[in-house]
């Protein structure tokens, strides 16, 4: 039973000193800091994010209007090969 006490005792005793540590004032500097420096990793994150997103959409689109363009060119020269069977 003492062995207990005195283990409890201990873990009260380590949570109080850790509790007070915690609240040293460059203790909550540090963690601010760190906080803020999350903070804009995640901005950054986020940005490349839509940087990439708005680069995807732009090559899509890209590829879209070389695709039309392909099949405007096609029809075109398919008009033309007919026209040319014809002797137009």
């Amino acid at each position: 039973m003492e062995k207990r006490k005195r283990w409890v005792w201990r873990e009260l005793e380590m949570l109080w000193r850790r509790e007070l540590r915690d609240e040293m004032p460059w203790r909550r500097e540090l963690r601010d800091e760190m906080s803020w420096v999350r903070d804009r990793e995640i901005e950054r994150e986020r940005a490349g994010f839509e940087i990439e997103r708005s680069r995807e959409r732009e090559l899509g689109s890209r590829s879209r209007d070389m695709e039309k363009r392909e099949l405007r060119e096609r029809e075109s020269l398919r008009c033309r090969d007919r026209d040319s069977l014809r002797g137009v």
